[in-house]
């Protein structure tokens, strides 16, 4: 009999931790979380793979490379193939070269889309969720650990060109893809993702150009 009980207990016992552990898991992240994750380090690079897909011409064109992604500065772009080219995007302009020496700024007004998009992520990645809400409608959703931010851009003029920016992760920024209102979509795969308090020296000058 105090065998049968013994086992009884264990067997609660066991059932409990099981659940308590299920509901532990279950527990579903906020955005919150999700912005102090982003941006526990100044500094995430990584590296990407861009998928461009134009409907009306129902084709992709898909690029990669390697990023950084500032919480201050802003965010470089350095892509590899199908050619090499750089691009930095800070709060208030666009660089595009092939090297810090061919570097120039370029107008801001004709890479409307980028600037929203680079800006976007920046906000992410620096924990300023007033600034995101700021600019955009935000719908946030979790399952588990894993978690969606959907934008949708407040300026008028901003929404005419861009129907909405979605971010998707876990433990760090995994994807996002950009949606215009012509149906063309951008969608950026981060991966092999290391972080740091700073940018190297290289990355400073590439970000003040």
């Amino acid at each position: 009999m105090k065998i049968f009980q013994a086992k009884s207990v264990h067997t609660f016992c066991l059932f409990l931790l099981v659940s308590l552990g299920l509901f532990a898991q279950s527990k579903e992240i906020t955005i919150e979380q999700v912005s102090k994750q982003l941006s526990r380090y100044p500094c995430t690079r990584g590296t990407f793979v861009q998928e461009k897909y134009i409907p009306a011409i129902k084709r992709s064109l898909t690029s990669s490379g390697t990023f950084l992604i500032t919480s201050r500065d802003g965010i470089i772009w350095q892509t590899e193939k199908p050619y090499p080219s750089i691009m930095t995007v800070g709060m208030s302009h666009i660089s595009q070269g092939t090297s810090l020496e061919t570097m120039t700024r370029i107008d801001t007004g004709s890479n409307r889309l980028f600037m929203e998009f680079s800006n976007a992520i920046s906000s992410a990645f620096s924990g300023n969720l007033k600034e995101i809400q700021n600019s955009f409608y935000t719908n946030f959703s979790s399952k588990g650990s894993r978690w969606t931010l959907l934008l949708e851009p407040k300026e008028a003029a901003v929404n005419q060109v861009v129907k909405s920016i979605q971010l998707q992760g876990e433990s760090d920024l995994e994807t996002v893809t950009m949606t215009e209102q012509t149906g063309s979509t951008i969608t950026y795969k981060f991966s092999n993702q290391s972080f740091s308090q700073e940018p190297t020296e290289y990355e400073k000058q590439l970000l003040a150009k």
